[in-house]
């Protein structure tokens, strides 16, 4: 009875000593992501970041944006409430979106018997990851789908077909990429004859299908209004090679090495058919929805179709999944999962520790456009405060507490060729006019001869860094 009683006594300090390294870890992670932001002098994503920070702010102003396509319906109903709070609260959302992936990852590789020390490496492998930090940081959206993907792997390890289901349906109105996952996950759920999930598969899709009847009268949105058509060739094109060549943005070293370890023993584990079909199924979904995103985003940017802007950052979409699965992987190692060499795993964590302590990955130093931007505001100062302004950049008008897509006074809005063409609309006197050669006259169409030379506009500012020229106007009405 007194060895039972001991057993047990050791068993519950074990436990507790996982809890504490756990909870240590993620500290750890959230408090060097909340130290990194605080050091920023500007925002790490003053395009997307922005843009997606004033929809979910804007939706409780005008509800239609909670089925913007290229805001991604439910990252926008999730995030809404903290961004009332203003741009860290996108920041905020994303800290809650990696505490739940972590905890979820955790639980995935808890499922899979992988011994805690190396499980403890998983949030810190997504943090030595340069896009996914940035993509945390900036509040953007491939963290959330991220989380749904894994949410979704939870349930199927748990035979939770119906739940696994619905939230990989869900991953279609949180990027687009989604499409991918949900054809996989249909051939899984025909393989194992799972007819009733089947049908929760589609039921989100179905669910907003209904919605965008109502709002657009168009039952077949998500496919109308896709922004992601295949002639879409606005941002050009690039290198074939362009994502393989760029792996250490989205994937990093540690990232291939964990992977190339991991190698033998999944053909190990297929030769010796240990590999059941619940975990071929994790497998497939995660290495499936991993590479078939970056494989699709290297044809995408090398045709120059599909609005593909050769970002890396997507690829980190399935990374916290592809961790998991590389790490459960690498455990079976025999000899990682002896009691004298598990230290090892514990080891590689507190390297990792020491190297995120001094990686500056959220650099202190911005790009010429934001320090152009923040010169031209700096000058301008308190007289923009109960002016109209008509801007290029969003980050201009993030700087004065705007939101261009809410209806404030004084009015603030994104520049258009359309404002300024065959005079259209009237500006009220004072109207401030912000236009950067970037954004101007390749995204919005208006090039410098047009602005400068409409009637009643003047130059007030003019500033330039690096070949970036930022020009500030007023119009004055004659």
């Amino acid at each position: 009875m007194w060895v039972s009683a001991l057993a047990s006594q050791n068993y519950g300090k074990a436990m507790s000593t996982k809890k504490i390294s756990a909870t240590i870890a993620l500290s750890f992670s959230v408090a060097w992501l909340v130290y990194n932001q605080s050091l920023l002098i500007a925002p790490v994503d003053t395009g997307d970041g922005l843009l997606h920070f004033y929809l979910s702010q804007a939706s409780w102003e005008n509800p239609r944006y909670f089925l913007d396509h290229w805001g991604k319906p439910l990252f926008i109903l999730l995030s809404s409430p903290f961004a009332q709070i203003g741009y860290l609260g996108m920041f905020a959302f994303n800290i809650v979106v990696f505490t739940a992936t972590t905890i979820f990852g955790w639980l995935i590789l808890k499922k899979l018997n992988v011994n805690h020390g190396l499980a403890l490496c998983f949030p810190l492998l997504l943090l030595l990851t340069y896009d996914y930090s940035r993509t945390i940081s900036a509040g953007l959206t491939e963290p959330l789908f991220s989380l749904f993907l894994l949410l979704g792997t939870w349930f199927w390890l748990r035979s939770s077909y119906i739940a696994s289901a619905f939230v990989v349906g869900c991953l279609l109105f949180l990027r687009s990429e989604g499409q991918l996952t949900v054809l996989i996950f249909m051939g899984l759920l025909v393989y194992a004859k799972q007819w009733k999930a089947l049908l929760f598969l589609f039921l989100p899709f179905l669910s907003y299908s209904i919605i965008g009847l109502f709002t657009y009268h168009d039952i077949f949105w998500y496919f109308t209004k896709s922004p992601y058509s295949a002639s879409n060739d606005a941002y050009g094109s690039g290198d074939y090679l362009h994502y393989l060549l760029s792996y250490k943005n989205y994937l990093g070293n540690h990232g291939l090495f964990l992977f190339l370890l991991s190698i033998p023993m999944i053909f190990i584990g297929f030769r010796t058919k240990k590999i059941n079909f619940s975990l071929f199924s994790v497998i497939l979904l995660s290495f499936g929805t991993y590479f078939g995103i970056i494989a699709s985003h290297s044809y995408f940017w090398g045709s120059g179709t599909h609005g593909s802007m050769g970002l890396t950052r997507i690829a980190t979409q399935a990374l916290p999944s592809f961790l998991v699965v590389s790490l459960y992987f690498l455990s079976q190692y025999s000899f990682l999962n002896a009691s004298k060499f598990r230290f090892i795993g514990y080891a590689f964590a507190f390297g990792m520790v020491g190297q995120l302590c001094v990686t500056p990955f959220l650099k202190k130093s911005i790009r010429p456009m934001e320090a152009a931007i923040q010169e031209v505001a700096t000058t301008v100062g308190n007289s923009m405060n109960s002016s109209p302004l008509i801007t290029s950049n969003i980050y201009f008008a993030e700087l004065f507490g705007r939101n261009p897509l809410k209806k404030t006074r004084p009015e603030t809005r994104i520049l258009s060729r359309e404002l300024l063409i065959n005079n259209l609309y009237h500006f009220e006197n004072g109207t401030y006019f912000l236009w950067d050669n970037y954004a101007g006259p390749n995204e919005l169409n208006v090039d410098y001869d047009l602005i400068a030379g409409y009637p009643g506009m003047k130059q007030v500012e003019r500033t330039e860094i690096e070949g970036v020229q930022v020009y500030l106007f007023v119009y004055e009405e004659k």
